[in-house]
């Protein structure tokens, strides 16, 4: 079936780029609470999401940030304590699968091989 909008297409290297953003943007609130927590379990987790998103929005090792964005999503979607909705834990999940897949996109420090 024919699309709609076939100049988009054109840009399809940028939705990887929007999606690191994406992912970025959700878990981006919930580093400095976790980051101050005396618990070290909750402050691993935090620092994790930290290194996680800083990989993801320079896009430098985009697949080790993804595959780090999805442990903390799947951490955070089994906390009772979580500070993200188990929906957006959910999305996070799956965007960071398709970032694991799809790769780095424009404006990012990887290079393809």
């Amino acid at each position: 079936m024919p699309s709609v909008f076939p100049s988009l297409l054109d840009f399809w290297f940028v939705a990887p780029f929007m999606l690191r953003l994406a992912v970025v943007m959700a878990l981006a609130p919930t580093i400095a609470p976790l980051v101050r927590e005396r618990d070290s379990r909750r402050k691993t987790v935090g620092v994790v999401t930290g290194i996680s998103s800083a990989l993801l929005l320079l896009g430098f090792l985009t697949q080790v940030g993804a595959i780090l964005a999805a442990a903390v999503a799947l951490v955070h979607y089994k906390s009772k304590q979580s500070p993200l909705h188990r929906d957006v834990t959910a999305l996070v999940f799956g965007v960071s699968l398709a970032l694991l897949i799809l790769g780095p996109g424009v404006l990012s420090l990887d290079l393809p091989l």
